[in-house]
């Protein structure tokens, strides 16, 4: 990030990355800008997200089946609170009735034949 505002010839570059090198050889740490821990952590919460929709909707499908499309955009819309929630909810679903009425209570969209 320094680099980028200061605009750096390319020996100022050079001797700024020795720099780094050796600070992060001698905190046994790597140097993370504000940028790169930004951009880690909204990784890590799109790998949540993903992950989290991903075993959800796997556990769905066996407990009751296929989705409709309507059910699974309505999944894919939810934040990974709510998702998390489904998933320990679906453990007491028996009928596909039970996810739509979810849905309902928990602000997604019921599926068409609820």
């Amino acid at each position: 990030f320094v680099e980028w505002m200061i605009g750096l010839t390319e020996p100022e570059e050079r001797a700024f990355q020795q720099v780094v090198e050796t600070y992060e050889e001698e905190t046994q740490m790597p140097y993370i800008t504000s940028f790169e821990r930004r951009g880690i952590e909204i990784g890590r919460q799109e790998g949540r997200q993903d992950t989290a929709l991903s075993l959800t909707l796997r556990q769905l499908r066996r407990k009751l089946g296929g989705l409709s499309a309507q059910e699974e955009a309505a999944l894919h819309s939810l934040p990974v609170e709510r998702v998390e929630a489904l998933a320990d909810a679906l453990l007491d679903f028996s009928t596909p009735e039970d996810l739509d009425a979810w849905l309902r209570d928990n602000g997604g969209v019921a599926s068409a034949s609820a």
